[in-house]
């Protein structure tokens, strides 16, 4: 029955007898709806219900399922995780049924841990399964005749001819068996994934879940408790563990190696989110970040710590005023077998402690260990950039079997061949954790890279269809055209994305450099004791490692008025100081600002800067007066990326006393969108050369709108665009000097012509241009932006976002707009 309107309830012309029959249709629609099922946010809610014997209700911050017996509330045992406790009943049944395969034929399993406690845990929408019993590896394999995966307790088992090894699970972490094995064959060590299961601290999961020997007595069970903090919630860090000075005072991760046997080197990468309310950071005597390395016999027999790494083996970045990340890369951990016969690896642990005397309560969270096997030939250091930082949970190369799965693999004998396919495709999935909007993320966050962006495209890259655009006439289809304007009062996509930029990461004054191109500049002052992790410090004839922390501890003085140094020292000056100092940068050149002395002359007190390894200006350190704020003015011989390199080559025992240095930093926005050019009038008349330059760093190419049709069907089919597009981005690698990285873009949808028929002359939409450029991305591993995707639902929802079915008007250039700034910003 209906509910009366409010005119029929309290109307000026309502009678009593009207009023009394709408009170009756309220009530017995309320009744009605008592005997639905309820849904509801929290269990606290079901007292304010009591409906008829029988009936159910949902409470979603528990996700339980309650039944009314008329007295009260039970739970009936039907949630998501009882079903699917009900559903396992044997581990095979978890990985047969619970495969999926995409449109590529790459089949996942969903991740799974193997823990001592025996039961069925659900977690982030994933099976978490436990067999019965106790123990540490559970192996997995793969059978060619049944397509199943099995799975066994047994640390060694023989392969049938059938089946092969997929992976182990060591200690509740699935790890693929392949990854070791290319790891080890090759001299390239693929990114590295976080090892540390529940590395973000999500307080469901007990804590031995984290590290295996916390109980309720260690002083290094620190309790996990929820944290308000905007640095760690950007990372999807919303738990950490509560260091006390009072209480608990410590807490760790850990991971397990167990059955590999490790007996070489290994290079491991550690590092803890530490968060100090205060800001001060003071851990106490005793505190700091700690990493141990443990070891046991053949027989996992004698366990015990091998290697200890302290507060000083750990470096920091401080990720804001309250948030800093202190990691440690160790390059060569190994088991000295003569102390230790007949033993392995066999597992590592990171985390931190504060000491009784610290000042205040601090928090960890955000836990890391990634680790490969020594490989020979592999001489360089990994760093936290060599890993898969901040994904916390693992990037598995074990979770996928390839497209063998959906083929006849029952006649393919030649294990080796399907073993080198696995590897190919765990390698085109490492390639999607890295990208050149990372790259650029990166890069415009960094104060010592200027950044110079090229967009590459046709009328919606110049911007037709926007409000207040320059005259487009007359055109040629070249380049020397009429540029639009680059004032963001024109609100076209390209405007709009180069206000951010230089908004966002310069002073924001935009300056017109060319028609089409502006930019913005800010000058950053890189104070040492801020910034010191933005440069790489040595000493060829000293032993120390000269870490972050190291060096902070080196630095003299105090910032107030630049009066803050750090002593570079000549190579066999006695002290553990650096005697050189290496830096990457991009731009036109910096400053140093530093003290000069009235001692030695320019013959024996100077220092060398090097460009890339040349010898590029000799720097005099001494002078008539000695006094702080000298500057040294270093030109570099063309914009670009170059590697500087400053050393402190004098005769007598004299420092080089570097107070700060000053770099200019650029962000420039370049639009050479040429209107009505495709593929093919890029590549033949506008003459690419002449867009793409040695110094472009990013090129942004969005084409593909007018490819799709008006002329003939062999100059405008798919496959000559797609041809057309990859010379495009080949040339531009060979014209940049393989300095530009690509982005590639389609455009947005259209309501004019987007689907071929006999009257439009059209050959493609452009839902089939947006596949053919993500295709292209994905084969030649570039970022790759759809704002067809980002404008589709305003299409079909009518939205008025097109000027005249074809280009956007402003809002649809808004839209565009937000969806690449959105591309960008989500690499943090």
């Amino acid at each position: 029955m209906p509910i009366p309107s409010k005119e029929q309830m309290t109307g000026s012309n309502v009678s009593e007898s009207q009023f009394k029959s709408g009170m009756d249709n309220i009530v017995d629609y309320l009744k009605d709806a008592e005997q639905e099922s309820l849904i509801l946010d929290e269990e606290s809610q079901l007292k304010l219900f009591k409906p008829t014997v029988g009936r159910h209700a949902k409470t979603l911050d528990s996700g339980k399922v309650w039944r009314w017996d008329g007295a009260r509330w039970n739970d009936a045992g039907l949630s998501d995780l009882d079903l699917a406790k009900d559903i396992i009943n044997n581990p095979v049944l978890v990985f047969t049924t619970s495969i999926s395969v995409d449109s590529d034929g790459v089949v996942t399993i969903p991740s799974f841990y193997a823990m001592k406690v025996g039961a069925m845990k659900l977690y982030d929408s994933e099976f978490i399964f436990a067999p019965e019993g106790y123990g540490y590896a559970y192996t997995l394999y793969y059978n060619f005749d049944t397509h199943e995966i099995t799975f066994s307790q047994a640390s060694v088992r023989p392969k049938s001819g059938s089946e092969t090894l997929i992976g182990v699970a060591y200690h509740g972490r699935f790890a693929s068996e392949y990854a070791v094995k290319y790891k080890n064959e090759t001299n390239v060590i693929p990114k590295l994934s976080n090892e540390v299961l529940n590395a973000r601290l999500v307080p469901e999961l007990p804590l031995d879940f984290l590290y295996a020997f916390n109980s309720p007595d260690s002083p290094d069970s620190a309790p996990v408790v929820a944290i308000n903090d905007t640095t760690l919630q950007s990372l999807g860090i919303r738990h950490a563990q509560k260091l006390d000075p009072l209480g608990k005072r410590g807490g760790f991760a850990q991971v397990s190696l167990f059955d590999r046997k490790i007996r070489n080197s290994m290079h491991y990468i550690l590092a803890i989110l530490v968060c100090d309310p205060t800001g001060v950071f003071d851990f106490g005597t005793g505190g700091g970040a700690r990493a141990y390395f443990g070891k046991a016999s053949a027989n996992n027999s004698d366990y015990a710590n091998f290697k200890t790494l302290d507060a000083r083996e750990f470096d920091f970045n401080q990720l804001s005023s309250t948030v800093r990340l202190y990691f440690s890369e160790q390059r060569n951990v190994v088991l000295d077998q003569a102390k230790y016969p007949d033993s392995y690896i066999n597992n590592s642990l990171i985390g931190a402690r504060v000491g009784a005397d610290a000042p205040n309560v601090m928090y960890i969270s955000g836990y890391w260990i990634s680790y490969t096997a020594d490989i020979k030939g592999y001489k360089s250091q990994i760093s936290l950039s060599d890993t898969y930082y901040p994904s916390f949970e693992r990037v598995s190369d074990a979770t996928i079997l390839s497209y063998l799965y959906l083929r006849s693999v029952k006649n393919t004998a030649d294990v080796s061949k399907i073993n080198s396919e696995l590897r190919g495709l765990e390698e085109k999935k490492q390639d999607k954790f890295t990208s050149t909007l990372q790259s650029l993320y990166a890069d415009l966050h960094n104060p010592l890279m200027s950044v110079n962006i090229k967009l590459v495209g046709d009328s919606i890259t110049w911007g037709t269809g926007a409000s207040n655009v320059s005259a487009s006439s007359p055109r040629t289809g070249r380049l020397t055209d009429p540029r639009n304007t680059t004032d963001p009062k024109s609100p076209t996509w390209a405007n709009l994305l180069r206000q951010y930029l230089v908004t966002t990461f310069t002073d924001g004054q935009l300056i017109e450099d060319a028609p089409g191109s502006a930019y913005g500049e800010s000058e950053n002052i890189i104070i040492l004791s801020k910034d010191a992790n933005l440069f790489k410090f040595a000493n060829p004839n000293k032993t120390v490692k000269f870490t972050t922390e190291y060096i902070r501890t080196l630095i003299k003085g105090a910032a107030v008025d630049s009066k803050e140094y750090l002593d570079i020292v000549p190579p066999t000056y006695p002290s553990n100081y650096p005697s050189e100092f290496s830096f990457e940068m991009n731009g036109s050149g910096f400053k140093i600002v530093l003290a000069k002395f009235a001692t030695g002359t320019p013959e024996t007190y100077f220092a060398n800067v090097y460009i890339d390894g040349v010898l590029h200006k000799k720097i005099e350190l001494t002078a008539d007066t000695t006094a702080f704020n000298y500057e040294e003015v270093i030109t570099l011989p063309n914009n670009g990326k170059h590697l500087i390199t400053i050393k402190n080559e004098s005769s007598i025992m004299s420092a080089m006393r570097i107070q700060n240095i000053v770099v200019k930093k650029s962000v420039k926005v370049s639009n050479d969108g040429i209107i009505g050019s495709t593929t093919k009038s890029w590549l033949e008349r506008v003459k690419l050369s002449e867009s793409i330059k040695h110094n472009d760093d990013y090129v942004f190419v969005q084409l593909g709108t007018n490819n799709r049709g008006y002329g003939s069907a062999n100059d405008y089919s798919l496959n000559s665009f797609s041809t057309e597009l990859r010379k495009i981005v080949d040339d531009i690698d060979t014209l940049s000097n393989g300095n530009a990285k690509v982005i590639l873009m389609c455009a947005n949808a259209v309501t004019l012509n987007d689907y071929p028929t006999s009257e439009n002359n059209q050959h493609s939409s452009m839902k089939t241009i947006n596949s053919a450029i993500k295709q292209i991305a994905d084969e030649k591993k570039l970022s790759f932006i759809s704002n067809y995707e980002a404008t589709q639902q305003l299409k079909l929802d009518k939205v008025d976002f097109l000027k005249d079915g074809l280009h956007p008007n402003d809002y649809g250039y808004r839209v565009m707009f937000e969806n690449i700034k959105r591309n960008i910003v989500d690499q943090k």
